[in-house]
């Protein structure tokens, strides 16, 4: 590997007022206030806050880390060609940095690191005029140690790729342009972080992760500690097809991973909701929607990765629909489609409550089957008005008497009848012990045997229509095995089918 010159980007923009000072290693900081001079234009909005970003994720994002010490700094006047700021000018602060180790990545021993100040400026002339200033506003503390560095070819958003001017020219950090997005101060990320002071040179070296407080213990990580979690990154990172998809997988499952964090820590619960709630009606058709959502991709087999599990997962299933092509907002992006998303019942439901865990693995988290969102869903089946009781009735042939007929339905035992326990509008409980088909009679054991006087019991198929409809008051009733039977001129089900029973009010 040929060495080579590196430069650096630092996008800052300074919101209020700043600390400088200067420290020898052993000094405790004296802190100066000033005013920066003021702002212009800025071209972000502020950015949100959703914590501190991790040791992997920082060793995640960049593509290079040194250990290295501050030589000198300078100042240069950048522009951009982002649209809607051609022809702005901007100060920028040149760190050029010594280093002693890389690690991450390979390089030159003599880099430099260049700090871009989010104000912008019409001329030239105008923003070396604002240039001491600027520069008077950094924070100097820890320029006389060594420091370890995270560095990266391109900024973010794309925006001063043009202020790289040589082809081994990185970014420290250029993501934002509305705070210092690198230094010890920075509550986002901390891109520069300085020798603790402790006259280790080995691995046993110490840096500091935070600004030191008075009576506060400062975080502090080893050059080996580092080392290590760098090696364990890179795995992560080095693990798939080393594809830019499942770079940017590993990037982004850290990203969200600290942003659920955040919001479990300081609202107690998941950034997306825990338990979505949603209302059916019971006895429709299986396939009916209970949600449809509208996702996109930019490859027609780049979809979402949606699964169900626990609970009543069964009772449900998702559907994908067809793919169109979609110009996401008119930038030009011609490949991205568009598709529904929609979670299906599996089944006509009886009313009830079913909660099952929704599972979903976007699109851009499936190169590398990254970050997970998991949370519980609850959907509420209503009956219609009249309704006595509804149940899941699975037949299956149920056991033969010697010379008898094979049965088919469901008991105690055998098939399906759920819930087969109930109370009625008169308190008492309801138990339904059996339905079932042979000889041409549908036979059904209910205790108390004229529980069901006065009602309908519609047998729903899995297409939502009614298979079979048995007047109660025209059964024949055996009060003392407490049955009730019908004759009928086919057989109403078999085994294997999934069925849905409703008892009604006779109208």
């Amino acid at each position: 590997m040929t060495h080579r010159t590196v430069t650096c980007v630092l996008l800052l923009t300074l919101p209020g007022v700043l600390l400088a000072c200067s420290l020898s290693q052993r000094d405790e900081p004296t802190v100066v206030l000033r005013d920066p001079p003021p702002r212009t234009d800025p071209i972000a909005p502020p950015l949100p806050y959703y914590g501190e970003e991790s040791i992997e994720e920082r060793v995640a994002m960049a593509e290079i880390i040194v250990k290295a010490g501050l030589a000198d700094t300078t100042r240069e006047i950048v522009t951009t060609t982002a649209d809607g700021w051609n022809g702005k000018h901007f100060v920028a602060l040149k760190f050029h940095l010594t280093v002693s180790e890389y690690l991450k990545g390979s390089g030159a021993n003599e880099i430099t690191a260049l700090w871009v100040r989010g104000d912008t400026f019409d001329t030239q002339k105008e923003a070396e005029d604002a240039a001491p200033d600027i520069a008077a506003t950094r924070d100097t503390t820890w320029d006389g140690r060594e420091a370890i560095f995270f560095l990266r070819k391109e900024d973010l958003r794309m925006f001063f790729s043009a202020a790289l001017r040589g082809d081994n020219d990185y970014y420290l950090s250029a993501d934002s342009l509305r705070e210092d997005m690198y230094s010890l101060h920075n509550r986002r990320r901390k891109l520069w972080l300085p020798s603790a002071g402790t006259t280790a040179t080995d691995n046993s070296q110490e840096f500091l992760l935070a600004a030191p407080e008075p009576g506060v213990d400062t975080p502090t990580i080893t050059l080996r500690e580092m080392k290590s979690r760098i090696r364990s990154v890179n795995a992560e990172l080095n693990a798939g097809d080393g594809s830019p998809e499942y770079v940017d997988c590993v990037r982004q499952t850290y990203q969200y991973k600290r942003i659920d964090r955040y919001f479990l820590e300081t609202r107690g619960h998941s950034r997306y909701p825990e338990s979505p709630d949603h209302g059916l009606g019971s006895g429709l058709a299986a396939s009916t929607v209970v949600n449809e959502q509208t996702s996109s991709g930019y490859l027609p087999d780049e979809k979402d990765r949606v699964w169900f599990d626990g609970g009543d997962a069964d009772l449900f299933s998702v559907e994908f629909g067809e793919t169109v092509p979609w110009d996401s907002t008119g930038n030009g992006m011609k490949d991205a489609i568009s598709y529904a998303r929609r979670v299906v019942t599996t089944r006509p439901m009886p009313d009830g409550v079913y909660k099952f865990h929704f599972n979903y693995l976007p699109h851009y988290f499936v190169p590398c089957d990254g970050f997970m969102f998991r949370y519980e869903w609850t959907v509420t089946v209503n009956p219609p008005e009249g309704t006595l009781h509804e149940l899941f009735f699975d037949p299956v042939t149920l056991r033969q008497d010697q010379g008898q007929p094979a049965a088919v339905g469901a008991d105690d035992t055998s098939g399906v009848l759920s819930p087969a326990t109930f109370t009625d509008a008169n308190d008492w409980s309801v138990i339904i012990h059996r339905i079932s088909f042979e000889s041409d009679t549908v036979m059904i054991k209910v205790y108390p045997d004229d529980a069901f006087e006065g009602h309908i019991m519609d047998f729903i198929a899995l297409d939502g229509t009614v298979s079979l409809s048995l007047d109660v008051d025209d059964a024949t009733v055996d009060g003392e095995n407490y049955t009730l039977s019908w004759s009928v001129a086919e057989q109403p089900w078999h085994d294997g089918d999934k069925l849905m029973v409703r008892i009604r009010e006779a109208r």
